[in-house]
């Protein structure tokens, strides 16, 4: 998003469970919809970026510079996986 000047995968799947259930699921920008992704990069790429932990100790993220995002997504090994879907409770 043009807003977001950096990419910030999580490193657990926890951490993307909790991002799409408790926050994605109330948001209108989301489609009050949070799905859990998962992939792989090689060691070397991801020890390029600092991790940063942004509340409790579960709570790690990569910051990738949004300029280098084109860089990351070919350096992924395998496929993206959709590992979680979580909607909004009906009203």
């Amino acid at each position: 998003m043009p807003e977001q000047p950096i990419f910030y995968p999580v490193t657990s799947v926890e951490y993307a469970r909790q991002i799409a259930r408790d926050w994605n699921t109330r948001g209108a920008e989301s489609g009050h919809v949070g799905i859990v992704l998962q992939f792989r990069v090689p060691e070397a790429v991801a020890a390029k970026y600092p991790v940063r932990t942004v509340g409790n100790r579960e709570h790690a993220e990569l910051w990738v510079p949004a300029e280098e995002l084109e860089a990351l997504n070919a350096s992924i090994e395998g496929v993206i996986e959709v590992v979680e879907i979580w909607w909004a409770p009906a009203a």
